[in-house]
C-alpha cells in the first residue's frame, strides 16, 4: 500500500511540474521570438509639405503611421525617437517611443540647423545646433531628454557650429565649427567646460562620427582634394589620423559605423547630384551596393544594412544582407510625379518599440 501511495505521489508531482513548466517555456519562447523582431522607423513625405513618422515590422513588411504632423528631422536611440516639428512657425523637439506612444515635449521655440539631433548613449541627453534669439551664430546646446528643462549652451557664439555628437561615455560632446571659412572638429568636456580642437590639417573637417566601442573618431575632410570629402579615422582624441577612402565625394553626416566596429557605410555624391551607397571594412576594402541609396542604418547584429532609394515610381526601403550580398525590398511607397526629391528623410533600425 505504501509503495502504491509513493508511486501515486510521484506521478502527481511530475504532472504538476509539467503543468508549471510548459507555460513558462511557451512564454519564454514568445519572448525570444519578440526579441528577434526588427523594426525600422522612418520619415516619409506624404505630401511635399507634410512629413510623417512611421514604423515598419521588417518581418511582415507592414507599415504603421505613428505621428502625422509635419516632422522636419529625427534621431533614434533603440526604442526612443526624438524629432523636430514645426507648429505656428516655431520649431520644437518632441520625443516618444518607437510605437508612437508616450509623447513628450522637451523644448520650446527653437531654431535648429538642419533639424539635427543627437542622443547620448544612455538616452539621458539630446544635443542640437540652435540659434536662439540672443545668439549671433548657431551654437551647440544640450538638454535632458524627456523633461521640459532649460537647455545648456556649450559654445561661445563666435562661429557657426553643427553636427553635435556625444562620446560613448557621455562625458564630452564632439562637434564641427567653422572659423574664418574653415571647419574643424572640436570636443567639449562637460565637466571641465573645456573645448579642445581635434583636427589639425589644411582642409575642411566635418561630420564627426564615433565607433561604437568609443575608441575611434571618424570625420569627413577635403584636405587632399578641395571640395571632395573623404573619410578619415583617428584616435578619439584626434591623434594618428588615417585616410580611409580616396577620390570620393561623401555626403555630410552619412558615415555610419556598424555596431560590431567592422564596417563603415557612407553615401557618395556624383557630379550630377546622384547618390550611391557604399560600405568599406576597416581594412579599406570597398563594397559598392547600389546607385540611388541616400540614407542608411545598420541592424543591431551588423549583418544587414537598410537604406532608402527610389525609382521613377516608388520610394523604397531596401535590406542588404552583408554575408550573402543580396538585397530585398522591405517597403515600397508610390509617389506622385514631381515628388521624387521629397523622399524618405530619416531611417532608424530598432529591435524595441519602447
Amino acid at each position: 500500500m505504501a509503495k502504491k501511495r509513493h508511486i501515486l505521489i510521484s506521478i502527481l508531482v511530475a504532472a504538476l511540474l509539467f503543468c508549471s513548466c510548459s507555460p513558462k517555456k511557451s512564454s519564454e519562447g514568445e519572448k525570444d521570438e519578440e526579441n528577434k523582431k526588427g523594426y525600422l522607423v522612418y520619415i516619409n513625405a506624404d505630401t511635399p509639405d507634410k512629413n510623417s513618422l512611421y514604423n515598419v515590422d521588417i518581418s511582415d513588411k507592414k507599415a504603421e503611421k505613428i505621428y502625422e504632423k509635419n516632422v522636419l528631422g529625427a534621431a533614434g536611440n533603440e526604442g526612443k525617437i526624438a524629432f523636430v516639428i514645426k507648429e505656428s512657425g516655431k520649431e520644437e523637439i518632441d520625443m516618444m517611443n518607437a510605437d508612437g506612444k508616450d509623447k513628450k515635449r522637451i523644448t520650446k521655440d527653437l531654431s535648429l540647423k538642419n533639424q539635427y539631433l543627437s542622443w547620448s548613449t544612455d538616452k539621458k541627453w539630446i544635443a542640437f545646433p540652435s540659434k536662439q534669439s540672443e545668439d549671433k551664430f548657431y551654437n551647440i546646446y544640450y538638454i535632458e531628454a524627456g523633461k521640459d528643462k532649460t537647455y545648456t549652451r556649450i559654445t561661445d557664439d563666435v562661429y557657426d557650429c553643427e553636427s553635435p555628437l556625444f562620446t560613448k561615455e557621455g562625458n564630452a560632446i564632439l562637434f564641427s565649427a567653422g572659423i574664418n571659412g574653415k571647419h574643424d572638429i572640436y570636443s567639449f568636456n562637460i565637466q571641465s567646460k573645456k573645448i579642445t580642437k581635434l583636427t589639425n590639417n589644411n582642409g575642411d573637417n566635418l561630420s564627426p562620427a564615433i565607433s561604437p566601442d568609443g575608441m575611434k573618431l571618424l570625420y569627413l575632410s577635403d584636405q587632399n582634394s578641395k571640395g571632395r570629402y573623404n573619410i578619415y579615422m583617428s584616435n578619439i582624441d584626434g591623434t594618428n589620423p588615417i585616410e580611409m577612402t580616396k577620390d570620393q565625394s561623401i555626403a555630410k553626416d552619412s558615415v555610419k559605423v556598424s555596431p560590431d566596429n567592422s564596417m563603415i557605410s557612407f553615401i557618395t555624391v556624383g557630379k550630377n547630384g546622384n547618390r550611391s551607397i557604399n560600405i568599406i571594412d576597416m581594412n579599406k576594402a570597398s563594397i559598392f551596393i547600389s546607385n540611388g541609396g541616400y540614407i542608411s542604418t545598420w541592424s543591431k547584429d551588423s549583418k544587414k544594412l537598410y537604406y532608402a532609394s527610389f525609382d521613377n515610381q516608388y520610394r523604397k526601403i531596401i535590406e542588404y544582407n552583408i554575408e550573402d550580398k543580396t538585397s530585398d525590398i522591405v517597403l515600397r511607397i508610390q509617389f506622385k510625379p514631381g515628388e521624387e526629391n521629397t523622399g524618405i528623410k530619416f531611417l532608424h533600425y530598432t529591435d524595441k518599440l519602447k
